[in-house]
């Protein structure tokens, strides 16, 4: 398992306010910024400050997100992006007083979709983890950082087999919150590879 240096990753969209060292990075979110694609709003947004890091073939890829949501819509998390039309991201987004929604969202062909589920509103740090096989990925999540369930699994072709990967951070509304990124690991792929014949099942939890 590698250690990421964010001082080795990328900027993609520079934020106003952040902090970075070789462990951590922190983010003020500025309003009105999002990473979203047609679907519904029928505009393109795509001005999230994102930090990545190029990799090829196959890998696993962890993070620990925490955040201090203020408005409807703020988001932290990860992502897996190849430009604005084509790119998968996996985060904690707030829904309102109550709750956040646990959420990822695959943009394909430049349309975005979204799919979630509710987790309390209390909850203010989630563990991440994607990984990649031959141009499928799974992405999981973790409120503990040991066990994981499964989130999504999805195809996304990348030119040239080439990924970038990373962490986000956005207020698409009139807001401003604080968001933190650390324990950023990279692996060799610890997704079972799936064997002809093998039994299909969907193991929805591991470690």
């Amino acid at each position: 398992m590698v250690k990421i240096n964010p001082l080795n990753m990328v900027w993609m969209n520079d934020p106003e306010r952040f902090i970075i060292n070789k462990k951590e990075v922190f983010i003020e979110t500025s309003p009105y910024t999002s990473l979203w694609s047609r679907t519904y709003f029928k505009t393109v947004s795509s001005n999230a400050p994102i930090l990545v890091l190029p990799v090829e073939k196959n890998f696993t890829f962890s993070a620990k997100v925490s955040y201090s949501f203020k408005e409807v819509n703020d988001q932290a998390g990860i992502v897996v992006y190849a430009n604005e039309n084509n790119y998968l991201k996996a985060c904690v987004l707030r829904y309102n007083n109550k709750l956040n929604l646990l959420s990822t969202t695959l943009t394909h062909h430049g349309y975005s979709d979204m799919a979630c589920r509710e987790i309390g509103e209390g909850i203010n740090t989630m563990y991440f983890r994607l990984s990649h096989r031959d141009g499928d990925f799974l992405v999981e999540n973790s409120f503990d950082g040991v066990h994981y369930k499964q989130m999504r699994l999805f195809h996304l072709r990348m030119r040239e087999g080439q990924f970038n990967i990373g962490v986000y951070a956005c207020s698409p509304n009139d807001s401003s919150f604080d968001s933190k990124f650390s324990n950023l690991r990279l692996t060799k792929c610890i997704w079972k590879e799936y064997e002809e014949g093998e039994k299909i099942a969907w193991d929805l939890e591991q470690d």
